[in-house]
């Protein structure tokens, strides 16, 4: 998901400035009310950022791995959710090295087709 915080232009010229922010949070996307709440009030301090908007209206772009939450309940208007949608095999591949080389859940000699035919993680 790529999330975008503020929907208000910062102009200068004719061009758009944006703070990009990714998020070094991947496995904490279901938040609870208290987190819900932080969250909405500061998504780059909760998303762990370094990149942050200096000032309020600033355009910012946040990359994270998070379930929808909606802003209104708290009093904020939602951002602009983009969700990337890959190409099925890419992704299939994409996990199976993800697993094996960066989790080590798939063993450093076994292939993507024994990795399939043995139910692992990457089918």
């Amino acid at each position: 998901n790529i999330f975008i915080e503020e929907a208000k232009m910062k102009r200068e010229g004719t061009k758009h400035h944006f703070v990009i922010c990714r998020s070094s949070l991947y496995t904490n996307r279901h938040l609870n009310g208290n987190s819900q709440k932080q969250y909405v009030n500061d998504p780059f301090r909760m998303s762990h950022c370094r990149n942050k908007p200096e000032k309020a209206g600033d355009l910012a772009i946040l990359s994270r791995h998070i379930f929808y939450l909606n802003f209104e309940p708290f009093g904020k208007p939602n951002p602009a959710y983009v969700n990337i949608i890959r190409q099925p095999i890419d992704r299939c591949v994409s996990r199976f090295y993800y697993e094996r080389d960066a989790r080590g859940t798939v063993s450093g000699n076994m292939d993507m087709d024994t990795c399939m035919a043995r139910g692992g993680p990457c089918k």
